[in-house]
Order: C-alpha cells, then structure tokens, then sequence
C-alpha cells in the first residue's frame, strides 16, 4: 500500500508562493518546494502532473497576492490612483513576487503583463477611472496604458530598492502625470 500524502495540494502552493516570495520564481524547484516542506518531491507530484503545472498554480497564488493589493486602492476614495499606489506598494513590500509576475517571462510577452487588458484586475480599474473622472471608455484605456507604463517603471524601482524616490515622491509623481493626462484627453479635472 503506498504511504498516505501528508501534504495537501494547497500547502504545496503556498510553500511555492512563500520560496518564490522569499528566493525568487528562479528557485521555484520540486527539490526546494521538498525541501520547504520537509519531504521528497513525490507528494508534489502526487497532485502535480510535472513542474510546469505547479508554476502555474504559484503563479496563480501570487496573482491573488497582487489582486488584494489593487482591491484595497480600488476602495479608496480615489480609486485609479489608489490601484496605482498600491500597485507600487506591492513592488516596495513583495518584491520577489513583483519580480515573478511582471519581469519573469512566463510564455507571454513580459510588457504585456502588465499592460491593461492582461492586467487581473483591469476591468475595475478602468470602470473606476471612466467614473471618477467622466471619461468615455477609449481615452480610459489611453490613460491607463501611459499609467500603466509610468508606474510600471517607479514599481521596478521600488522593488530593485533602488532607494531613488520615497513613496510620497512617488505619489506625487504619479499624481501629475495622471492629471496631466487627464487634461490631455479632456476629462473633467
């Protein structure tokens, strides 16, 4: 009779998700999710076909991560700025998992990523942006690909600590973009 797992599927992920949280998505092996574990690599594949299919469930765990950081700037009083605040936050305070999910080809173009449409979050976003600002949805979308750009280049920043600018910095940065973008497509300032 072979011997019973000890580990559930969801304890496999989420020792993935804290080494690729501590380490790295390059450390992502059978052998350190064992290791993490404290076992062989044979229960992880009890319940994975092979490697390929437990990256994609860390990556998945690693998107629910990021989508409660964005969840939480889309509550606040100033929504799209808020997601992008918070957006930054999860660079500066999940580095490694910032890494994972946008700088790590995962068999997409690494700048679509996090580009709008394949953005988990994107539909909220721009829906909060049409509303607060009183703009139709095609401009929306221009402004949240510039957004999207620009705090995508402060994230890499803040997660490579780079120390260069402080996060008010930051906010204030992304605030004059963002208006200025707004007057460019003639929303409601």
């Amino acid at each position: 009779m072979p011997p019973k797992i000890k580990f559930t599927k969801e304890q496999i992920i989420q020792a993935g998700l804290e080494l690729v949280r501590k380490y790295g998505g390059e450390e992502l092996s059978a052998r350190s999710v064992s290791n993490e574990l404290g076992c062989s690599p044979q229960p992880i594949f009890s319940y994975f076909e092979n490697m390929e299919d437990l990256k994609k469930a860390v990556l998945e765990a690693a998107r629910g991560v990021y989508k409660k950081y964005i969840s939480e700037g889309l509550n606040q009083n100033a929504p799209f700025k808020g997601a992008g605040m918070q957006y930054l936050r999860f660079a500066d305070e999940e580095p490694k998992l910032f890494e994972f999910l946008f700088m790590i080809d995962h068999g997409e173009k690494v700048v679509t990523q996090f580009l709008s449409k394949n953005d988990v979050n994107y539909s909220n976003i721009l829906e909060a942006l049409e509303k607060s600002w009183n703009v139709e949805k095609e401009k929306a979308e221009r402004i949240y690909n510039h957004m999207s750009v620009y705090t995508y280049g402060l994230s890499i920043l803040f997660a490579k600590k780079a120390g260069i600018f402080t996060m008010e910095d930051a906010e204030r940065m992304i605030s004059e973009m963002f208006m200025s973008l707004i007057e460019y497509e003639g929303g409601q300032v």
